[in-house]
């Protein structure tokens, strides 16, 4: 019988990888004309910039023209755009998802290659997507098993699984991220987008990420959720690491970041300066390109 039982885990185990590969190589929503070159918005590397006290990480972007070496540092850094801007696109490239026609990536200042998903949590950076639903659970696996697939890797030996470890991690993210379950063996479908969102937000934060990249954080939860997962992003940020926030929500985008960059046309195109970010209404009129020269 324990034979069985162990065969029936290495199955359980091996489905949950196949539903997450088949997560996060879904289609891509908006295409790039194949005509145009290569993409505006393609993450072209990523600097070091060590000699700043204040930044211990960087990201920048050189585009065709315009800005080079946009840095984001470890400060949350908000990305505003109107829809298909190409805030996701860039994201996704970020993560692997969808491939660079051009250009490099640099973390610390060293160059990495990222073409797939898992090279990219190799290198310490991970995403929480735009869809939670499709792109961020297996909602037909309990709360723990979505908790504990980013750790199966260093919590298993020759295919054999340390239940007690995996358990006693979900159980306290369940905890530090205040996610109402009533038990931890319930499917995922079953809980709230609040409670589904932290979810995605625990499991990824819980591998201590060198940069995390956020696409609607916020969108579909409940104000006192919002709150939680501002708090969440500001003190991840606080203890050094890099954070890229994607948010149509105008009042989260300005809580949740310390600078802004603008994209249009799937280009990084400029810092918002402190008087175009100063309100809500401001933000959304730079945005619209009203006062945009």
């Amino acid at each position: 019988m324990k034979l069985i039982k162990w065969i029936w885990r290495l199955v359980v185990i091996g489905l949950i990888f196949i539903s997450l590969s088949l997560t996060l190589t879904s289609p891509v929503e908006l295409k790039v004309d194949s005509t145009a070159g290569l993409v505006k918005s393609s993450i072209n590397k990523v600097v070091d910039q060590a000699n700043n006290s204040d930044l211990q990480m960087g990201v920048s972007f050189l585009q065709e023209s315009g800005i080079e070496d946009t840095l984001l540092s470890q400060l949350p850094n908000g990305l505003a755009g109107l829809m298909g801007s190409g805030r996701t696109e860039l994201a996704r490239t970020l993560f692997g998802i969808d491939q660079m026609s051009a250009g490099t990536v640099r973390i610390d200042g060293s160059e990495v290659k990222i073409s797939k998903p898992g090279e990219a949590l190799s290198q310490g950076l991970v995403l929480v997507p735009e869809d939670r639903r499709r792109q961020g659970l297996v909602l037909g696996h309990s709360v723990n098993s979505n908790l504990q697939l980013p750790h199966l890797a260093e919590n298993s030996r020759l295919g054999w699984v340390n239940d007690r470890a995996l358990g006693g991690l979900a159980g306290k993210l369940i905890e530090e991220f205040r996610i109402k379950v009533a038990r931890p063996e319930a499917r995922a479908s079953l809980l709230s987008g609040g409670n589904q969102q932290k979810i995605v937000l625990a499991k990824w934060i819980s591998r201590n990420p060198r940069v995390l990249v956020m696409d609607e954080p916020t969108a579909g939860v409940d104000i006192g959720t919002k709150s939680e997962i501002i708090e969440t992003i500001r003190n991840f940020a606080a203890e050094g690491h890099a954070v890229i926030v994607i948010s149509s929500e105008y009042p989260e985008l300005l809580a949740m970041s310390d600078r802004l960059l603008l994209m249009r046309e799937s280009t990084v195109e400029r810092e918002l300066t402190a008087s175009e970010t100063i309100d809500e209404q401001a933000l959304e009129l730079a945005v619209q390109g009203v006062n945009h020269e």
